[in-house]
């Protein structure tokens, strides 16, 4: 979905973090239409141009760590 579209963007961070830990955990994304998708991805992506987006990177870690997901680099 486009960013420019309605709703693309999440701002709510606690949102966002709960939507990246379940796709680590659970293998499961919701979609804009409500429906859940399987997802196993290997890595995530966080806009840099993101209000806060440093922030958000050290809650998203920080909820990830906290859900027992092993993170590490890419080499």
């Amino acid at each position: 979905m486009s960013r420019r579209e309605p709703g693309a963007v999440l701002h709510d961070a606690d949102v966002v973090v709960a939507r990246c830990v379940r796709m680590a955990v659970e293998g499961v994304v919701t979609a804009v239409d409500g429906t859940d998708l399987a997802a196993r991805p290997q890595s995530l992506c966080l806009h840099g141009d993101t209000a806060g987006a440093v922030d958000l990177a050290r809650r998203i870690r920080a909820g990830l760590l906290d859900a027992g997901v092993e993170l590490a680099p890419f080499a």
